[in-house]
């Protein structure tokens, strides 16, 4: 027979609260042997004490008084719930890595409004790049100069 698992205190969870996971329930179901009378309508599952990194398995789960989990899975032991480290950071971490300054971009459809409105800056900008170009052509007059004494 198979009855639902119900997990409890994971909003309390330590591998929540300190460490910043999230608890990932791998099983939501068991088998289950027992009485008719004993048939529990869920079997509560408290994950209060779950550390980030750490699992809980099958076996390590009380029970209700007359009910066994069914034998084959009894032997396999498997992981009912965990607590990890949520994806989102690991790829929030990843996008963190310095990004260069592209020049020249082309505004998406909804930026043409705003670089309308904004080119007056962008002249500003200009002369700044001219300035610089003009630096780097002045830069490069020294070199070749040097090079023919």
């Amino acid at each position: 027979m198979k009855v639902p698992l119900h997990f409890i205190n994971a909003e309390i969870c330590a591998g929540v609260k300190s460490g910043g996971g999230v608890v990932n329930h791998i099983m939501n179901e068991i088998n289950i042997q027992c009485l008719p009378d004993d048939l529990p309508e869920f079997i509560e599952v408290n994950v209060e004490q779950l550390e980030l990194g750490h699992s809980m398995h099958l076996n390590d789960m009380p029970l209700p008084k007359g009910v066994e989990v069914a034998s084959r899975l009894k032997k396999e032991n498997p992981a009912v719930v965990t607590v990890q480290v949520p994806k989102a950071i690991v790829i929030e971490e990843e996008v963190a890595a310095p990004v260069t300054e592209i020049i020249g971009e082309v505004p998406a459809e909804g930026e043409e409004a705003a670089a309308a409105e904004g080119k007056e800056g962008e002249k500003g900008e200009k002369g700044e790049k001219g300035e610089k170009g003009e630096k780097k052509e002045a830069a490069a007059d020294k070199k070749e100069a040097g090079k023919k004494e």
